[in-house]
């Protein structure tokens, strides 16, 4: 009965996104304007990879996004490998609706449309198919959460487990008809949480945080209060402190470019009773950004030798400069000469276009990016890898590729590669 009741919410979300899509779909016509994403609400993304077990896997999803209905779904299988199996699957959506239900009131934005809720189904690995259904609410002072999962077919078919949790922040002043303008007002929020897991165990929790200008804070709890791993509670406490790029007195602090670097302590407690403590330091810049990071069980059973990660970013623009380029068989839609590059004007330089609007974001003129990593784990195990990503207009790009370098598990490298075409 839940699966077939899925199945119709399922079915409702597709038509009704089928009807939209034919209202406002892009058109394919030579020539036709691309005006942004709300003309490319359907896109595809097709993956494979290969683990460190040596399984190649291939996956492909698809997703539409409209106005007040998304759609999802997707498959994937391990086509070569030790774990060759049947395929997994899940097909899932959002239906979003406004505050007001009289006819003919406005739909504006995200604000009208506090209410959404997701059904979603889906096939994993084990072959147990699980249904769920979740339920959202936006307000400008309280967010509502709830949600019900349960393995309708399969092996691990069980009781149901559900959450139920919320947010409420608060502004900084608390006199009497001050105004409240935006989050900059609200730094406190507190977000009660209680939920049951598959196991059988219900667990209560409720996180504190407060974001400042230049300092956030986080505080947490968690407790099993019922159920077979009802123990002592666990807890976190930390933070991040941002400081400026100019030292110097009196400097203006404008706004998070000048502040690039960053540091975050933090201290927990976890199920097992150990107590770790990491901190990790980070710089944004314009084309790089940094990032490390130190870690180590001080206290409890698993107290050890420390872990810590290396990494950074590095972005590079869209134009590239080819120079003695002829204009034979160059399509203008991407290419365009500029003979000002070079002193000689016989001697033209072949650019990619770059958007004619000057105003627009940075990272559209920075589409490529290249991600090194080093960092060793709790194993001992030392692992280098690199990932490059391009993000262009209707295509996206990603390969990665990983390798174990030192410690118990050194083997062959992993590696990636996938994409997205929006249409």
């Amino acid at each position: 009965m839940i699966t077939k009741i899925s199945l119709i919410l399922f079915a409702v979300l597709l038509v009704s996104g089928l009807e939209e899509e034919e209202r406002w779909k892009r058109s394919l016509q030579p020539g036709a304007p691309n005006v942004n994403n709300n003309d490319q609400p359907w896109q595809v993304s097709p993956h494979i990879s290969r683990d460190d077990s040596g399984n190649t896997k291939t996956d492909i999803n698809v997703q539409r996004h409209g106005e007040n209905n998304d759609f999802e779904a997707g498959w994937s299988k391990v086509v070569r490998g030790p774990n060759k199996a049947k395929p997994t699957w899940h097909i899932g959506g959002t239906h979003r609706w406004r505050r007001s239900l009289q006819p003919g009131a406005p739909n504006i934005n995200n604000k009208d449309q506090p209410w959404q809720v997701s059904p979603h189904i889906s096939r994993d690995d084990n072959g147990n198919t699980r249904t769920n259904i979740n339920v959202q609410r936006h307000g400008e002072n309280n967010d509502f959460e709830a949600g019900w999962s349960k393995v309708v077919r399969g092996p691990n078919k069980a009781k149901p487990t559900w959450h139920i949790g919320g947010t409420h922040r608060w502004r900084r002043s608390l006199q009497p008809g001050a105004p409240n303008v935006n989050n900059k007002d609200q730094p406190w929020q507190v977000s009660p949480h209680i939920s049951r897991d598959d196991s059988g165990n219900t667990r209560t929790n409720i996180n504190v945080q407060r974001h400042g200008e230049n300092n956030d804070f986080e505080a947490g709890w968690s407790k099993v209060v019922r159920g077979p791993n009802k123990a002592k509670p666990t807890w976190h406490i930390g933070g991040t402190h941002r400081w400026r790029r100019s030292l110097q007195p009196g400097a203006p602090n404008v706004n998070n470019k000048d502040q690039p670097w960053q540091v975050s302590p933090h201290i927990s407690r976890d199920d097992s009773g150990n107590t770790n403590t990491d901190i990790n330091l980070q710089r944004h810049g314009e084309n790089h950004d940094f990032d490390a990071g130190w870690s180590k069980v001080v206290r409890g059973p698993n107290k050890a030798k420390p872990t810590w990660h290396v990494g950074g970013t590095y972005r590079w623009r869209r134009s590239v400069d080819i120079p003695h380029a002829s204009t034979d068989n160059v399509d203008e839609t991407f290419w365009e000469f500029d003979p000002h590059t070079e002193d000689d004007d016989d001697k033209p330089v072949l650019r990619l276009r770059r958007s004619d609007d000057e105003d627009e974001e940075e990272e559209e003129d920075q589409p490529w990016q290249l991600n090194p990593n080093i960092a060793r784990g709790d194993d001992g195990n030392t692992r280098a890898d690199v990932n490059i990503k391009r993000r262009g207009e209707n295509h996206d790009f990603e390969a990665g590729w990983s390798k174990v370098v030192d410690g118990p598990d050194r083997a062959k490298p992993t590696w990636h590669v996938g994409g997205t075409f929006r249409w």
